[in-house]
């Protein structure tokens, strides 16, 4: 896997105070490829530290999220994401609709 996708990814951990691993943010340029949390940290304000801290390293970021995923697009929406556009297929051509999802203009 080391040669694969991953080694585009820059990859971000958020620890606690004990530098336990909390959960991650994998970026490629001022995209958002993903944010995991372990269970026990949702709700917690990591992923927006997350966020915060991407936009620090990046400026406006992008993210694409599945449609049917109602809890990642309103986490997004409320760090501030809007949806840009829809896609009725996924990167791999499944039919899986995709939110195009940018930063709110302010």
């Amino acid at each position: 896997m080391r040669d694969g996708v991953l080694k585009h990814f820059e990859v971000w951990v958020l620890v606690s105070d004990d530098e336990d691993a909390m959960g991650f943010m994998g970026l490629i340029g001022n995209k958002v490829e993903s944010i995991f949390l372990a269970p026990e940290h949702f709700r917690c304000g990591g992923g927006r530290l997350l966020i915060e801290y991407a936009r620090v390293l990046k400026g406006r970021l992008r993210v694409d999220v599945y449609e049917e995923n109602l809890s990642a697009r309103s986490f997004y929406e409320s760090v501030g994401f809007v949806v840009d556009h829809r896609s009725e297929r996924d990167s791999f051509g499944w039919s899986f609709p995709i939110l195009h999802m940018r930063e709110r203009s302010l």
